[in-house]
């Protein structure tokens, strides 16, 4: 299960932002989107999807929560349990990370991804 909350549901949960949480069986309640290391939790978390095989979150952030996203404009993230967050919408090399991105949709697997960008 999947869903959106602005409560503070787990310990790492630094704030009132509202945030992605994933919980099943096996490993309970889990912040999906907390910052990762050298990111920050500075900003709210507008939206989730997993993808077909349940195995890959593609969520859309404000909050700046890997150490590799500049700025506060909206960046969709890829996550996987046991490797966490990474920055999928980030720019090319000598492109300009200067607009938002929203809308993820994955692939089954969650190998691929196509989403919004301004």
């Amino acid at each position: 299960m999947l869903f959106l909350s602005t409560a503070q549901l787990t310990a790492d949960d630094p704030d009132i932002q509202q945030d992605v949480y994933r919980w099943d069986a096996t490993n309970g309640l889990e912040l999906v989107s907390a910052a990762a290391p050298g990111g920050l939790h500075n900003g709210a978390t507008n939206g989730a999807a997993f993808s077909g095989d349940d195995q890959a979150i593609f969520l859309t952030s404000s909050a700046q929560l890997t150490a590799n996203d500049p700025d506060t404009l909206n960046d969709v993230y890829l996550w996987r349990e046991g490797a966490g967050l990474q920055l999928i919408s980030e720019a090319a090399p000598g492109c300009l990370h200067n607009g938002a991105s929203s809308n993820p949709s994955g692939s089954f697997d969650g190998s691929a991804a196509t989403f919004y960008s301004t």
